[in-house]
């Protein structure tokens, strides 16, 4: 960096890299890497254009990074391995421990990293709404310019949502408190820009606080709350605007007060109130168990896959196999496999292509297909499959192969996450911890299913009023839809 600074022109600096690369060592010539691969290529996120534009680099430069390209190593890499699913993982990099905030230079050696990882081993680079590299020139001044820790660990929150990604994260203890570490004790949804208390995280403590389901929330702390949205979309990773308005979960009614003021609409009356804040650890929240399968009017069966594990696909299978339909609830995630598409379709059918990184030759990527066998023994009746904005990454990919097992199937609900498939993990300097989407997931008609979620046959919302009245105004339509197509 130092040296690259002092370089006064074209030819200065490209000489400084001229003689960088040459100290890292001979690159051999590669009498494999100018076979025709027979591997299908996907090329949207190759671009290597960089390394012959004149405006950066001489003719020198050029070509000393052309014959790279074209010699480019072939064996077991050193810095990057890949799992059997084909997500990539960095591997013997430093820990650059204690390095919450670093000088400049690491700051940079930070963005770079992450950007590279992007750059070539990220499968939907080329969807994200700013082109990567406009995010690299946005960034580096961000990352030059912060002045203390908190700056630091927003700048590299802001760097990772631009991933437009929701299987991507970031949090540090500086970002929590900064967006602040005690939470309201009620579960909310995002309608027509206001919160919507759809449940409480304490029962007890909404009573104390004189919460009630239904609440309209209009402003927190005498801010609208699609300001405050808008305010924080920059830190919020997420593949579209329904997971990116799910996701203000922990920062919009957060605080390091005791308490917030909101502004509510009850009973069509406005309300200004004062709601106490806590640590979560004090709701001692967990999700109430409920039922992995049951049987409802009309011989209708139900199954809650967030409960169902891949044991569990034949046995459930199985028993309601004699119902005139069976619904299939992926709206909180799931645990299940392959196996319940596998029981669901009479032959073998490819559901899903899988697009991979190559290691051989970074940027490019090679189809694979995802498929399900079939068994001989399936069940023939209708198929519901609900989903909405919690339907994620296993659970997306899961409906997509419930999709592909036949004529039967019905997709209901709201769009999905829009991040499928598998993650690849890495470490920012200081260990500090992330992960984005590791593969490629699509239809087989080649129809993508990140950012925009999985398709969907009959799009229902929840309504305010629903809401209010504690109806589950999704599944009343599929059984509506059941009804009207069984009579």
């Amino acid at each position: 960096m130092p040296k690259v600074r002092q370089a006064n022109d074209i030819n200065e600096l490209s000489s400084i890299y001229i003689q960088w690369i040459e100290d890292l060592g001979e690159v051999k010539p590669c009498k494999k890497c100018s076979q025709n691969s027979k591997k299908e290529y996907y090329d949207k996120n190759f671009d290597l254009s960089w390394t012959q534009d004149e405006k950066y680099f001489n003719k020198e430069l050029s070509e000393q990074l052309k014959y790279i390209e074209e010699n480019r190593f072939q064996g077991k890499h050193y810095y990057v391995d890949q799992s059997k699913s084909g997500s990539i993982k960095v591997i013997n990099e430093p820990e650059y421990k204690n390095h919450d905030f670093p000088k400049e230079s690491y700051r940079f050696l930070n963005l770079f990293k992450y950007w590279n990882i992007v750059e070539y081993f990220f499968p939907y680079k080329y969807m994200t709404d700013q082109p990567w590299n406009e995010v690299l020139s946005e960034m580096i001044p961000k990352f030059q310019q912060v002045t203390n820790v908190t700056e630091y660990h927003l700048a590299m929150l802001e760097l990772v949502t631009k991933t437009n990604d929701t299987h991507a994260y970031f949090l540090t203890e500086y970002t929590t408190d900064y967006f602040g570490k005690k939470w309201a004790p009620f579960i909310y949804k995002i309608i027509d820009d206001r919160a919507v208390i759809m449940g409480f995280y304490s029962d007890s403590l909404a009573r104390l606080n004189n919460l009630h389901i239904g609440d309209v929330i209009t402003h927190v702390n005498e801010k609208n709350i699609s300001s405050v949205i808008s305010e924080t979309y920059k830190y919020i990773p997420a593949s579209n605007e329904t997971s990116k308005l799910t996701y203000t979960h922990n920062i919009l009614f957060n605080s390091n007060s005791d308490s917030i003021i909101i502004q509510i609409v009850r009973n069509d009356v406005q309300e200004l109130k004062s709601v106490a804040t806590y640590d979560f650890k004090e709701f001692n929240f967990s999700r109430p168990i409920e039922d992995k399968w049951k049987i409802l009017d009309r011989n209708i069966g139900y199954v809650n896959t967030a409960y169902i594990s891949g044991k569990d696909n034949v046995s459930v299978i199985n028993k309601l196999k004699d119902c005139e339909a069976i619904i299939f609830d992926f709206r909180n995630g799931t645990m299940a496999n392959l196996g319940i598409a596998n029981q669901l379709s009479k032959e073998k059918r490819v559901f899903a292509k899988y697009l991979i990184p190559d290691t051989t030759y970074p940027g490019k990527y090679y189809w694979e297909e995802g498929t399900i066998s079939g068994k001989k023994n399936n069940y023939n009746g209708k198929v519901i499959v609900l989903v909405n904005q919690n339907t994620l990454s296993q659970a997306e990919f899961i409906v997509m192969s419930i999709q592909a097992a036949g004529g039967n199937v019905t997709t209901i609900g709201s769009q999905t996450a829009g991040a499928d498939g598998n993650v690849s993990r890495y470490d920012f300097l200081g260990g500090f911890k992330t992960q984005i989407s590791g593969i490629g997931i699509y239809y087989p008609d080649g129809t993508p299913s990140q950012r925009t979620g999985v398709k969907i046959d009959i799009e229902i919302h929840p309504t305010i009023q629903g809401i209010r009245e504690g109806r589950d105004e999704v599944l009343e339509a599929a059984l509506l839809y059941i009804k009207n197509t069984l009579e």
